[in-house]
């Protein structure tokens, strides 16, 4: 299996990535009193990157402290004060030292999971716990995350990542700004598509202004709102295309749903499960670059994609430029290596045991991978 295309080099920006196979940022749910690695945690990336992946992005890691959250009592990964600088240094220096890359994924729950705070006071079914109204942001509050953003880009960059991710979808807060479900609010932050799409882009040029034009930047962005109103592949475009002419190196094209119990549901899940067809977004991928063709902006696939021949076909055929893998290396951390040398790999059954652990707060688990997330305790064998 020769798999010329998934495994042939590409460059971010000035960053050369050794082929296209990028973990996807899912948190191992090993959550402690605070906002740090362990090495548990640690552990379970390195031995991605010993798989061969290309890229890591971290785990969701938060920018700012405002919004303060109630993830079913535990704390998120954090990079919030200069504090939690060289706990970050540490996970970049383990993922480093086995050759690999990685990005930090900078984002904000907002209204969800009990933030305390939102675009527009409202309750919807993505804000959990059911019932959550969060307050409504003042002006101030946002110019003030708007620079927080910034400041964690900075201690990224101190840190020593290679990148940084932007999480504008899952109905985070740069997601909640971007729908017109979440977003009713009547003044430049709402209403209008561009006045959605300001804090967006507000991140990103104090992002930007913290680490120079030169350093990595990519987004994840909703392509597909499985709720009334939500985005769809019309607005995807225009979404996809103001961040590609804004810049971004690269655009990560996902879907949102509400809940666990809605995932199956739906054209475009966000976590298909095997009652669906495998590579579900892929088309989403393709909608989006499709809509930014002439730009210098990348398109990350994924949804499902298990098979090596056909991540290798979707970049063969242009639909995308990268696959973002997250279940699929759940399953096999090593399934980069065994692809590329062409021994057998555990797939994924896309069964969604993961999830549904990550949904409830508790540590993650592979029905396929009894080693996943104890990769410190013992070799793989």
């Amino acid at each position: 299996m020769a798999l010329e295309h998934l495994f042939s080099p590409i460059k971010l920006g000035t960053l050369e990535i050794k082929n296209r196979v990028v973990l996807s940022p899912m948190n191992p749910n090993l959550y402690r009193p605070v906002s740090m690695w362990g090495g548990e945690d640690i552990r379970y990336f390195v031995e991605r990157v010993r798989g061969e992946v290309g890229l890591v992005i971290s785990a969701i890691t938060m920018a700012t402290d405002l919004l303060s959250t109630d993830y079913h009592g535990r704390q998120i990964i954090g990079i919030y004060n200069d504090n939690l600088i060289p706990m970050q240094a540490g996970f970049v220096k383990a993922i480093h030292d086995e050759g690999g890359k990685v990005f930090c994924q900078l984002a904000s729950f907002g209204g969800k999971y009990g933030g305390r705070a939102a675009p527009t006071l409202m309750r919807n079914a993505n804000y959990i716990p059911v019932g959550h109204k969060p307050e409504e942001l003042t002006n101030d509050e946002i110019w003030q995350i708007i620079e927080d953003f910034g400041k964690a880009a900075r201690r990224a960059s101190e840190a020593g990542y290679d990148g940084i991710d932007i999480h504008a979808c899952h109905s985070y807060l740069i997601g909640q700004f971007t729908s017109a479900v979440l977003n009713k609010r009547t003044d430049q932050w709402g209403g209008s598509f561009e006045n959605r799409m300001r804090f967006g882009m507000e991140v990103y040029k104090s992002i930007k202004t913290a680490v120079g034009e030169d350093f990595p930047l990519g987004v994840k962005i909703s392509t597909w709102e499985d709720f009334p109103g939500g985005i769809r592949l019309d607005e995807s475009q225009r979404i996809a295309r103001k961040w590609a002419d804004a810049g971004i190196l690269y655009i990560n094209a996902s879907s949102t749903n509400t809940t666990i119990e809605r995932l199956p549901e739906g054209p475009y899940p966000s976590v298909p499960s095997y009652y669906v067809p495998r590579n579900t977004l892929i088309p989403l991928a393709k909608n989006v670059q499709d809509a930014i063709r002439g730009t210098k902006t990348l398109v990350m696939g994924t949804g499902s994609i298990v098979r090596p021949e056909d991540a290798d076909q979707f970049i063969a055929e242009g639909t995308c430029d990268l696959v973002a893998l997250g279940r699929t290396l759940l399953a096999d951390a090593h399934w980069a290596r065994k692809a590329r040398v062409g021994e057998p790999i555990r797939p994924c059954i896309r069964c969604n045991v993961c999830h549904h652990q990550i949904f409830h707060g508790e540590p993650i688990k592979c029905s396929v991978n009894p080693y996943l997330i104890r990769e410190a305790q013992e070799p793989l064998q």
